[in-house]
This record gives structure tokens, sequence and C-alpha cells, in this order.
């Protein structure tokens, strides 16, 4: 089996000529088109004699990782996955015992499979940003929603696509770092069961019981688009409402919510660089909490009344 997928705007080409892993649901949007392939990935079945190095792995709880000589390794413990990077052949090799698949493995695969991406086709001026994004046809900008999972990233952007707008990006986008300038490529808002009961959705496809499901939108694919402004998502709140904000003091808030996704391309202060050169780029920042008041605060910020 080969298939394309789009991940931010890169397309990879998936391999899987054992036909181990079965995909009964879309976590990326498949490409329009193949003529541009990034980078490969194979599925092969997981054997002993998988050439692991050893003493480069830090533990985060039931993932393994580490970076050595080019290539990143993430070792999915209670999953029985193995994955592996080579940034100088752009080629991801996924190992997986055949009786451990099931929906559970294959969404840590793809959640695990983005950072790999991020990994070894983004560098230091194009960055892949944890991010959801909408575009507003209307003035050709776009809306950038940073934040923590969980925080209400695809809730602001399901109010902007009530709205009129579409979506861009629901959690992977790229970013020009020395024009501040975004890429997306559209595809479907993946929510959780509390988004699904709040928004009164009827029509949606589970795609991980208990933890995401897929809505469709309105979207588009649309390459160098200039930021209207950033939205930092903070969840729920009766009391706040929003906060307007000082670009260059939140600085440091935003490489915090990035760092995981950057540091694979660099050190520490060359992210910290580029990061403070794309800040230099972003018009205005809103922090936006979700309350009865979120659909109207959209609004206003849309037609520039939010003040």
């Amino acid at each position: 089996m080969k298939y394309d997928l789009e991940i931010g705007n890169k397309v990879v080409r998936i391999h899987d000529e054992n036909n181990l892993i079965h995909l009964d649901f879309d976590f990326f949007a498949h490409a329009i088109s193949s003529n541009t392939v990034d980078a490969d990935c194979n599925i092969k079945l997981f054997s002993d004699d998988i050439n692991l190095p050893k003493g480069i792995f830090r533990l985060q709880g039931k993932l393994i990782e580490g970076v050595i000589s080019n290539k990143l390794y993430s070792i999915l413990v209670n999953r029985k996955v193995v994955i592996v990077s080579d940034k100088v052949n752009k080629v991801i090799d996924v190992y997986v015992e055949d009786n451990s698949i099931n929906v559970m493995s294959i969404y840590s695969i793809f959640v695990c499979l983005k950072k790999h991406v991020a990994y070894i086709l983004f560098d230091e001026i194009n960055l892949a940003l944890h991010a959801s994004a909408v575009y507003n046809s209307s003035v050709k900008k776009a809306y950038v929603i940073l934040g923590k999972s969980g925080s209400g990233k695809s809730s602001l952007s399901y109010y902007f696509i009530q709205h009129g707008m579409e979506l861009l990006a629901d959690d992977i986008l790229c970013m020009n770092s020395m024009t501040g300038r975004v890429s997306g490529s559209g595809g479907s808002l993946y929510v959780t069961d509390d988004f699904i009961h709040r928004f009164d959705i009827k029509k949606y496809q589970v795609v991980n019981p208990g933890r995401k499901a897929r809505i469709d939108v309105p979207n588009i694919a649309i390459s160098d688009i200039e930021i209207e402004a950033v939205l930092i998502a903070k969840g729920q709140s009766e009391q706040n409402a929003y906060e307007i904000c000082d670009v260059a003091k939140y600085q440091d808030v935003i490489f915090e919510m990035q760092k995981k996704w950057m540091l694979s391309i660099g050190d520490k202060d060359l992210c910290k660089k580029k990061m403070n050169k794309l800040i230099e780029n972003i018009p205005k920042i809103y922090v936006m909490y979700l309350n009865h008041k979120t659909m109207e605060n959209i609004g206003n910020l849309i037609v520039g009344e939010l003040k």
C-alpha cells in the first residue's frame, strides 16, 4: 500500500508494503497533488536487529526520544513502536509489531510522526509551529492560534469559521521566520468529546475513541500568507474575555509553547534568535478565553472593534 499525506505544507509518502497499518481514518489530509514528495515514510515489521544507539535517550513518560548523527529516534514503549528519522536522506522508518497494531497505536504513531516530519523537513528559516490558523479571504490574511493542548485552539478556529473563515491549519502550520508569513494545507478539525457536546456537532467521525473526532469544515490550502493577528488560547474562564498584549513581551511565552518543535532544528540560542525575528513580524497578539462572549469578541476582532 502506498499513499501520500500532507503534514503542514509538506507531502510525506507512506510505504506500507505489508499492509501493517489499516487506515480507517485520515489523521492528516491526503495530498491533492503528488508531484512533489518531500519525505518517504516506510512502515516495517519490528525485528530484533534494529540498530538502536545507547545512552542518548531521555525518558518522557511512555515516550523515549533522542537525536544522534542527524537521526531522531522515538520509542513508544507501551505501543511497541520505534520511529527513526534520517534528516540527511529525508526518510522516516516506522517499526511496528504486527500484533500490536490497533486504533490506539495508530493514533500514537501519527501523533509522533508530526514531530519527525518537523525534524527532517523544516529548518531555521521555515519553522513548523504547533498552531491552528484560519484564513480571511476578504483581506487575504490569516489569524494564527497558539496554545497548549486542550487550551481551545480548535474552539477558536471554529468560532472564526462561523464568521466565514476557512481552516488553514488544525495542528501544524509552516511559518517563514524571516518574513513572518505562513502556509497551511487546510484539512479537517480534530476535536475532543467536550467540543462535540459544547457546539452540539451532529456529524463527525471518531478517529480515536475518547480522545479525538474529526469534523469537516470549510478549508483552504494556501502559501505565503500575511498574519493579521496571533491569538493565545487560554481555555475557559468567565472572569476574563480577552487581553490585548504587548508583542515584544510575549517572546518568551511563545517560545515556551513552541520549543519542542523548534529545538529539533538547532540549539536553544539559535531557536530563540529565529523566534525573536518571527515576533518582529507579528502585528497584534490577543489572549483569548472561552466563554459566552467568545463569539461576539471574535466578530469584533475581525472588524477591528476589539479594543
